[in-house]
């Protein structure tokens, strides 16, 4: 699995150079012949992350699957608090990961509810001998 930048990132152009040197990586190394000897070549699962302003109106990012980071949302914000030169990130992903929990919770129907989460959109198609199910536990 990888994860990186959406493309849509006009404030953070070196978000959207990452984007697109990954998917080229990834594309690059899953073609026949670029591992010799190697009999499988495949498209690992490729997940696309929010930009650093989570604003559809802003950046066109679609999220398609939600995670709930609530267990590991202090170990989250401790990392982001080491980004010295942005005091104001902490505070800012905390009111953003509160705000992707309602949006996920909304989904949830009454199934459950998560104070913290994070929403992605997966680049590469799912190919499975079934629909992937919600579960929630």
């Amino acid at each position: 699995m990888i994860l990186t930048h959406s493309p849509g990132d006009p404030l953070n152009v070196d978000h959207e150079e990452t984007y697109k040197a990954t998917v080229r990586a990834a594309s690059a190394a899953a073609m026949l012949g670029a591992l010799p000897n190697t009999p499988n070549h495949f498209m690992p699962d490729i997940y696309l992350f929010e930009s650093s302003l989570p604003q559809v109106e802003f950046n066109e990012f679609r999220i398609d699957h939600y995670v709930d980071i609530s267990d590991v949302m202090e170990q989250k914000l401790a990392a982001i608090a080491c980004f010295k030169s942005q005091p104001i990130l902490p505070d800012y992903y905390t009111r953003c990961g509160q705000r992707r929990a309602e949006q996920a919770t909304h989904w949830l129907r009454g199934r459950g509810s998560m104070e913290f989460a994070e929403g992605f959109k997966r680049y590469t198609p799912y190919v499975g001998k079934m629909l992937p199910v919600t579960k929630w536990e």
